[in-house]
């Protein structure tokens, strides 16, 4: 096998190792505003306690990085500490900052979008030598998270890095309610110019007269960054 292979079957097996782990792919009847429901969530935090499951999950946000840098250069990654005033233990994507930002292929500082804070100019903690007002201003980002139903936390990220002058080219998570996504916010991400990636996409089935999810790779996305991969 090519090392191109090799990268879309370590990509294709991760939704394998999400599905056997118990706690990650939980049945709960959740609802959303605009009146959708869904019979389950992804747990990211559950599934990267696994420390096989951390690596793999590493490797995933690495190699998406290493493409949208190889395609349009990245100058900072912004990292999404959710609204969690309700849950303070939800963690996301947060415990990987390190392990991502240090990896030799990237090497690139970071700032944490801390949701949670209610004065917009607490969500950010930025460099100030250039002023506040001027702090991100030209630089490319790419937006990090864990996972997506609609999208408005991801926009408000989104919006919170604009105002300070960022160009958010991506937005980049684990997984998503796709169905939900599209109905909801990612128009409006669309339309201020970010570009959504995804490894995993949460599709509602139904048998037996029962609900559940199930988690599909995205494939569209994994061929793009295995054939970015030098030969």
């Amino acid at each position: 096998m090519s090392e191109k292979d090799d990268v879309k079957a370590f990509l294709m097996s991760i939704a394998d190792g999400a599905r056997a782990t118990p706690g990650v792919l939980c049945g709960s009847l959740r609802g959303f505003r605009g009146g959708y429901s869904r019979s389950a969530y992804f747990d990211f935090d559950q599934y990267i306690r696994d420390p096989g499951h951390m690596v793999k999950a590493t490797q995933y946000y690495v190699l998406i990085l290493s493409y949208l840098v190889s395609k349009r250069g990245l100058d900072l990654l912004a990292f999404v500490k959710k609204n969690d005033m309700d849950d303070t233990n939800t963690l996301g994507v947060i415990p990987l900052i390190g392990l991502i930002c240090s990896d030799p292929s990237l090497r690139l500082p970071h700032v944490v979008v801390r949701l949670d804070r209610l004065l917009p100019h607490d969500r950010i903690k930025l460099d100030t030598a250039r002023g506040r007002s001027r702090a991100l201003e030209g630089r490319l980002v790419a937006v990090i998270t864990d996972h997506v139903s609609r999208g408005e936390e991801l926009y408000q990220a989104i919006v919170a890095l604009k105002q300070y002058g960022a160009e958010v080219t991506d937005a980049v998570t684990f997984s998503v309610w796709k169905d939900l996504f599209d109905d909801s916010y990612g128009p409006k991400i669309a339309n201020l110019g970010t570009q959504f990636h995804y490894l995993h996409e949460l599709k509602e089935k139904e048998a037996e007269g029962k609900s559940f999810a199930e988690l599909v790779p995205n494939r569209e996305e994994i061929d793009r960054i295995a054939d970015s991969v030098p030969a």
